[in-house]
């Protein structure tokens, strides 16, 4: 199975990966049982790097990407207090602002 790097992290080819990758790449921290895990913290900013003010980002996270993780293989987001829970790297905890 092919992989690819992100963020340090082996994801196998095929895993459901969000675009803008340019944007939200950074928000990945973690693969685990073929989903991609980001950081909510991290989208966040992704999307305000894109021109979102806070509350729009958080809105359009809640909106258009919350309701998808319950869909088998999509990926999962991981909230800043859930990261010991999941086992996510510190290395990704000192990321977020």
């Amino acid at each position: 199975m092919k992989e690819e790097e992100i963020n340090g992290i082996m994801v196998p080819t095929g895993t459901i990966i969000y675009e803008p990758r340019e944007y939200l790449d950074i928000a990945i921290i973690g693969h685990k049982n073929s989903r991609v895990l980001y950081s909510h913290t991290l989208l966040i900013h992704a999307f305000m790097k894109m021109g979102f003010a806070y509350e729009e980002a958080i809105d359009w996270i809640s909106y258009n990407i919350l309701g998808l993780e319950c869909n088998e293989g999509f990926p999962r987001i991981i909230h800043d207090e859930e990261f010991k829970e999941e086992g996510i790297d510190e290395k990704f905890a000192n990321l977020l602002p």
